[in-house]
């Protein structure tokens, strides 16, 4: 994550089955949230976070 990478190519490889599985342990990642964000940007496409 701290290179850019998504906490969903995270989840898939790890195997999580769940999201939340994932999100659970990106805490641990100091600025992850902000990582996840900025790389999120750098695809120039919309986050949509499912409920």
């Amino acid at each position: 994550m701290q290179k850019g990478v998504s906490l969903y190519e995270v989840q898939h490889l790890l195997g999580h089955e769940s999201f939340q599985t994932t999100q659970r342990y990106a805490h641990l990642q100091p600025d992850a949230h902000k990582a996840v964000l900025g790389a999120w940007q750098r695809l120039d496409s919309p986050l949509v976070i499912a409920a």
